[in-house]
């Protein structure tokens, strides 16, 4: 089914077309019936069908919605279960991975970046939310920066998913630390917890809305703590401070 349908492929048995305009190339060939519904009557060249095996049919508005269910029915429109659990498993490999990078390499940015989620997660929310939502705006905004705006947007898709690992970190750390658990586990534990909670977010997908709003919290917390990690290290750059002048303060003033 479509507006304009181009065949130019061998199909081995029968093939059924309901569109606007059929065409074929010099490719197509139909070695069983073709049952064709289109709004004016056109000939089938032989190459492609011989007369006896083309049926024409009348088109008409609730046969469209019949043969669209029809053709519906014949084409997956879910993936399969065993496609669903690879791609979890790859996806699931992806985080593992990079939870290892990020705990071999900034293991203490990595725990205060944690910390400051625990010690302020309305802020922080507030601050991963207003930074995912302004950052195309104002680039756009501004004609100069109207080019950089993909180069924003896949920005923001690597900020998303390194949010999302934080958050998911982050969260499932807190719920450790309130179980009992040891302050300072070793790595593999901490890969063991990342995996656990990851495990546990994806199956909160399957919650109808309430799922969503828990995995996109997750993203916007791993995001704000990762915003104010970057200006607090910009402000404890001597290049970020103040050029004011030093004024030291004299108690003989007073008088």
């Amino acid at each position: 089914m479509g507006r304009d349908v181009i065949l130019n492929a061998a199909i081995k048995g029968d093939a059924r077309t309901l569109a606007q305009t059929l065409s074929f190339g010099p490719d197509a060939t139909i070695s069983g019936t073709l049952t064709y519904s289109v709004q004016e009557k056109m000939v089938v060249p032989d190459r492609v069908a011989a007369a006896e095996r083309v049926v024409i049919k009348d088109v008409s508005g609730g046969r469209i919605w019949k043969e669209w269910d029809k053709a519906g029915k014949d084409m997956p429109a879910l993936p399969s279960f065993m496609s669903l659990m690879f791609g979890f498993a790859i996806s699931l490999l992806f985080f593992l991975a990079l939870g290892a990078l990020m705990l071999s390499f900034m293991p203490k940015r990595l725990s205060k970046m944690r910390r400051s989620i625990a010690q302020a997660p309305g802020q922080t929310l507030v601050l991963g939310l207003s930074m995912l939502l302004g950052m195309v705006p104002i680039v756009a905004l501004t004609i100069v920066g109207l080019p950089f705006v993909p180069i924003v947007v896949l920005t923001i898709l690597v900020v998303w998913t390194l949010g999302y690992a934080l958050g998911v970190y982050s969260v499932a750390m807190r719920l450790w630390l309130g179980w009992g658990g040891t302050a300072e586990p070793n790595s593999l534990i901490r890969l063991l917890i990342l995996a656990t909670a990851i495990l546990f977010a994806a199956l909160l997908n399957f919650i109808p809305f309430m799922g969503w709003v828990a995995n996109y919290t997750l993203v916007l917390l791993g995001i704000g703590a990762m915003t104010r990690a970057v200006f607090q290290s910009m402000l404890g750059n001597p290049r970020f401070r103040s050029n004011r002048p030093q004024c030291s303060f004299d108690p003989r003033m007073d008088q």
